[in-house]
């Protein structure tokens, strides 16, 4: 028996409401249905209606207690701890309110909001250290009930229909949509719209092939992160994980005052082919027609598919663009942690901490097919100014030049916003986009004003470049 499974037993032991929750759910009415291709399941289940009918907007979250911070939780509830990675540490408690045996909330000991950006990791290392476990997320607007605090969760392996046929697909080899060091990703063509599966040998290789996706999918505006929702687990040696990309909370059956009512908010548990229904007369109505219609509005559309794709496995040519010279450069490579550096001018060569260079190259994480985040800063004047790409200095005329190698779109996005910071009209804008893009394919050697980074970028440049990605006149 491992340590959560004992914890469990001690939890329901003390903690009356949990243990009569777990104990309904082993006679749970659960029926089959077909589903895209998938076969699914659909449990009643009374006890998720408060989960189902949360209110997650603002003023809602501010009016009542958070339920995940100790301080909040009933006098009967407590937890062990589960150590991440870079001091975040984590509570790991028992669902009162399961749709599973063995349902877990593992949650941040600090109020912060849910957010997946540096926590997937902590998944990955979850399901290592407990294999048995499919570690899930619900995004803060794709079904958490609690988006205002980091948390994700943990049932059995093999529960969710939607890893069962993922497995069954991963297992005859398909072809990957695109690959990273050991680490592959692959469109699953079942079920709905914006489903991807990974696996890796490495967790380090499977964040990076991962928040590449996450890169590659749309963001609705002011939203932190795409919609999404995501599972992760150890198959073997290996790891699997499997997103699916979000457009809605919940579909108009929600709304709905006609027959076709369902009190359903889709979560990952539903988004994995596993479907809740809190409400008896909504279990007995359900079919595959519905469940399909469901799917369809919540998850992306065919158009953003096609677009995740090809943002995916896009490519952009580089080019190298002067940024400064002098005789003495400070500079910082910001995902090294070495924090400022110098490069100095010293007898037609280039000094770096005591050592003489010809020239020096200082490589870069920024993918080649989505927009770069910054790598590396250099001081100038009073300001520092951001980049992405590369960093290369050489001698040039006695003093050191610095220079950025950069795809071209991530050029383009800081020239062009620089130069119309106010503009809104996309159809200008894509214009002036492949316009420059032609110039410099064809070999135009004029330099624009380039800052990197350290410009404002305007979204409507960005949307018009990618838009145009790749178009010449």
């Amino acid at each position: 028996m491992n340590e959560i499974t004992k914890f469990l037993q001690d939890q329901l032991s003390v903690w009356p409401l949990a243990s009569s929750n777990f104990r309904a759910l082993k006679y749970a009415r659960v029926k089959t249905l077909m589903v895209n291709g998938v076969e699914c399941k659909v449990q009643y289940n009374p006890c998720r209606i408060a989960s189902s009918t949360a209110e997650t907007d603002a003023a809602s979250l501010l009016a009542r207690p958070c339920f995940l911070c100790v301080e909040h939780r009933p006098a009967k509830q407590f937890h062990i701890k589960y150590e991440g990675r870079k001091d975040r540490h984590y509570n790991i408690q028992v669902n009162p309110y399961p749709i599973f045996p063995n349902h877990f909330v593992i949650a941040r000991d600090v109020h912060q909001p849910q957010s997946i950006w540096h926590n997937f990791v902590d998944m990955m290392d979850f399901a290592r250290k407990y294999p048995d476990y499919l570690v899930f997320y619900n995004g803060p607007h794709s079904g958490a009930s609690a988006p205002d605090h980091m948390h994700f969760q943990a049932i059995p392996q093999g529960l969710l229909p939607l890893q069962n046929a993922i497995n069954e697909f991963l297992d005859n080899n398909p072809q990957p949509l695109t690959s990273g060091q050991d680490a592959r990703v692959y469109h699953f063509p079942l079920f709905c719209r914006g489903v991807y599966a990974f696996r890796s040998d490495t967790p380090k290789s499977l964040a990076k092939l991962f928040y590449r996706l996450v890169d590659c999918a749309s963001i609705i505006e002011d939203e932190p992160e795409p919609r999404l929702n995501l599972y992760v687990y150890c198959y073997g040696n290996e790891y699997r994980c499997f997103v699916v990309l979000r457009s809605k909370v919940r579909s108009h059956h929600y709304y709905s005052k006609a027959e076709d009512h369902l009190t359903m908010t889709p979560g990952a548990a539903d988004m994995a082919g596993f479907f809740v229904c809190p409400k008896e007369e909504d279990f007995l109505k359900l079919n595959s027609n519905l469940l399909e219609e469901i799917l369809d509005e919540v998850t992306i559309s065919a158009y953003d598919e096609k677009m995740v794709a090809w943002r995916l496995t896009r490519s952009q040519p580089k080019l190298n663009v002067p940024i400064l010279t002098g005789s003495q450069i400070n500079f910082e490579m910001i995902s090294d942690g070495a924090g400022i550096q110098t490069v100095k001018y010293s007898d037609g060569r280039i000094d770096y901490g005591g050592v003489l260079y010809d020239e020096l190259f200082f490589d870069s994480v920024t993918r080649s097919k989505v927009f770069g985040e910054p790598s590396f800063l250099i001081e100038s004047g009073l300001k520092n100014l951001l980049f992405a790409g590369s960093l290369i200095f050489t001698v040039e005329n006695g003093t050191v030049r610095a220079t950025n190698r950069i795809g071209i779109e991530n050029y383009m996005l800081s020239v062009l916003s620089q130069s119309f910071p106010e503009e809104k009209d996309i159809e200008f804008l894509k214009g002036e986009v492949i316009k420059l893009r032609s110039s410099i394919m064809g070999g135009s050697t004029t330099l624009h004003p380039y800052e990197g980074l350290s410009v404002n970028i305007s979204k409507y440049v960005r949307e018009a470049i990618d838009i145009t990605w790749g178009q010449l006149n």
